[in-house]
């Protein structure tokens, strides 16, 4: 035992031994700036410099489209019976949306979850809710209306949320793009000028942010009574109504920051 002891000490110290000249030697490594102020004062100004210019662009556009949710839940004692009814009922919407004009691919719909319901002092499912998500594109005032009208006249569909939707804004971005990488170069071409440096770009990001005007989109909702459970007609139009063609505005912003090595001039 004595001697197990003494050979763990012995082990231990050759370790430490070992860490000793390890880390001696790692700062050995490192590097050391020799000389007086004014040589140490050049080196450092040698070294190049980093400096980074952001600048933003912004553009107000108009939603012509909108994506609308829809929940279909169905309830039944059996759970294939709920399944099959919650099928059912989606089937007979697409059918609605195909006669107003929305084409099956602007239709898209969430897998469907289902909840077993217990009674108080039973350890069975008394019953069994299955609940589907139906996500639609429209691009009226009319076909927001009928599918208002869906969720308003089938107890079994409830209104979710509605969000305005831009289309080509792969494009916008892209001549957002364009427009703010010019304002930074416009910039970094100024600071050379006046200051008598040099400018090499090292590195790039780019950050692009959609604001939507919600409350402006909310409005004409609430202005012309969508989802407030107040159409009762099939039709779901007003008299002198004319198909809109915008949702109200939203604007696209996008930031870039470039980080420049600076120079002095050659």
């Amino acid at each position: 035992m004595v001697a197990n002891l003494k050979m763990e000490r012995v082990t231990m110290k050759k370790l430490l031994s070992i860490l000793l000249v390890v880390l001696s030697q790692l700062v050995a490594a490192s590097p050391e700036i020799k000389g007086n102020p004014e040589e140490i004062e050049r080196y450092l100004n040698g070294i190049p410099k980093i400096i980074a210019i952001t600048d933003q662009a912004d553009k107000v556009v108009s939603a012509n489209k909108a994506r609308i949710r829809l929940a279909v839940e169905t309830e039944a004692k059996a759970l294939a019976d709920a399944l099959g009814q919650n099928r059912n009922i989606r089937m007979a919407i697409r059918k609605k949306l195909a006669e107003i004009g929305i084409k099956a691919g602007e239709i898209n719909e969430s897998k469907f979850s289902s909840t077993p319901e217990y009674g108080i002092f039973s350890d069975m499912p008394k019953s069994y809710k299955v609940n589907n998500t139906l996500s639609v594109l429209v691009d009226s005032e009319d076909q927001m209306i009928e599918v208002a009208n869906i969720s308003d006249l089938d107890k079994h569909v409830r209104y979710l949320s509605s969000k305005p939707e831009i289309e080509n804004k792969e494009n916008v971005y892209k001549g957002l793009s364009e427009k703010v990488l010019q304002k930074v170069k416009a910039k970094a071409e100024i600071y050379q000028q006046q200051l008598g440096i040099k400018l090499i770009p090292v590195y790039l990001a780019e950050n692009a942010v959609r604001r939507l005007n919600q409350e402006q989109f909310q409005d004409k909702l609430s202005q012309r009574g969508s989802f407030q459970k107040s159409i009762v007609s099939s039709g779901g139009s007003y008299a002198g109504d004319s198909a809109v063609t915008s949702f109200g505005e939203t604007k696209l912003s996008l930031s870039m920051t470039i980080q420049y090595k600076v120079y002095p001039p050659e």
